[in-house]
């Protein structure tokens, strides 16, 4: 959820489906909409592919899509605190990278990939950032390494309030409302 996919944050806008669908009455139909689009822009050859390694599914699909990210020029956030997220932008931008470098794992029967490309675009907090960034930058493509720096700034920032013992406490005491 800390990765910034520039292909989904262009092809699952919400406002963009909302202006082709209409408003959706509940996530079910916002989810069909998304998944009307992802079926409309990507070749099942694709999908299948993606589905090889789910785990890194939406990074792949970044590089096939000739959208991915130059890593090398992403620069960590700074933090001026000595607490344990203080190196969390370094780490995130590592273990992209890394990602890229690793090896596929092998598949197995889950839920359709296109399910889980879903829940990226429309629920990671870094391709929600990237989006609402780059309606505030239109001068920079998606991939820019600036804006997936800031997109991962913001999802560590929705990580690390979550996070909070408060946070934790509710969703351990309440679980069926997050469900909800």
């Amino acid at each position: 959820m800390l990765y910034p996919s520039a292909t989904l944050a262009a092809l699952i806008d919400p406002v963009e489906l909302e202006a082709r669908f209409g408003r959706a009455d509940s996530s079910r139909d916002l989810r069909e909409h998304a998944r009307r689009v992802l079926s409309e822009a990507l070749e099942p050859a694709l999908l299948s592919r993606l589905a090889e390694d789910r785990r890194l599914a939406v990074l792949h699909l970044d590089r096939e899509s000739g959208r991915d990210t130059d890593w090398r020029q992403v620069t960590a956030l700074e933090s001026d605190g000595e607490q344990d997220e203080s190196n969390a932008s370094v780490r995130a931008i590592k273990a992209i990278s890394d990602a890229f470098r690793a090896e596929a794992a092998p598949g197995h029967a889950e839920p359709d990939i296109v399910d889980l490309i879903v829940d990226h675009a429309l629920g990671s907090p870094a391709i929600c950032a990237l989006r609402t960034l780059g309606r505030f930058a239109p001068e920079l493509s998606l991939d820019d390494p600036d804006l997936s720096a800031a997109a991962i700034g913001v999802a560590l920032g929705f990580r690390s309030l979550f996070n909070q013992p408060r946070a934790a406490h509710c969703s351990m005491r309440h679980p069926q409302q997050l469900l909800a």
